[in-house]
């Protein structure tokens, strides 16, 4: 191999790399009301699933300026390796930056699972339900990640006009499917939060081995995320 071969090759490489780093990071386009909300995006690190609906200032790890057609950039460069549960919400004029609305048409933030080397695009359906409800492409354990969310505010968004007994049937079979859905996953941060999404303190009583074949399943995992849901089990 020619020494003017290898310097070529040399460059072509670090080309490559640095086209790969830039394509790094997380972006998106919401549609809102700029007399309402503040224009700019925050991302927060979760640091376990107790924390989902938690909020402050010291959870926030970046922000980024929302402009004009709604479009907001984070690098994520600078995350780790690993992949983690991330929050991206916005807040209104009148409240500060750390605050959530949490529920109803209202709902200020998304959940994204994003490492250093992600590459995430959210879009907004222009739906009253703006930012929740804003599909996300890219780092495909998001995609499952949204048919967990679909499960979970199946509860949330449907009129059960039954007796308490036909509900409570619903909602049991509703936590089965999350279940059902975080037995089979290969994702162990989209199959824990999708137990954490079932309830399952409410019903660990009578699903024990199926919680401790989920825990053999996953011995080996050392995230956060794990050690906090081994603590609780």
């Amino acid at each position: 191999m020619s020494y003017k071969f290898k310097v070529i090759l040399v460059l072509l490489i670090s080309l490559i790399n640095q086209h790969s780093k830039s394509q790094s990071r997380i972006e998106g386009q919401i549609i809102f009301d700029t007399a309402i909300w503040r224009p700019v995006a925050y991302l927060s690190m979760i640091p376990d699933f107790d924390n989902l609906n938690t909020m402050s200032y010291e959870m926030i790890i970046d922000e980024t300026d929302i402009d004009l057609s709604g479009r907001f950039t984070f690098n994520t460069q600078y995350l780790p390796a690993e992949d983690n549960l991330y929050r991206i919400h916005i807040a209104r004029k009148s409240d500060p930056p750390a605050s959530l609305i949490i529920g109803g048409r209202d709902e200020t933030h998304i959940f994204v699972i994003a490492n250093k080397n992600s590459q995430i695009i959210i879009r907004d359906t222009g739906n009253l339900e703006f930012i929740k409800d804003a599909s996300i492409y890219g780092y495909y354990p998001n995609l499952m990640l949204k048919q967990v969310d679909a499960l979970a505010t199946y509860l949330d968004t449907t009129t059960f006009n039954g007796s308490p007994i036909k509900n409570e049937l619903i909602k049991s079979a509703v936590f089965e499917k999350l279940r059902v859905f975080a037995d089979t996953c290969s994702n162990p941060l989209v199959s824990l939060y999708a137990l954490y999404k079932s309830s399952f303190e409410k019903n660990y009583s009578i699903n024990q081995q199926f919680y401790m074949n989920f825990l053999s399943k996953w011995e080996k995992d050392k995230s956060s995320y794990f050690v906090a849901f081994r603590k609780k089990i």
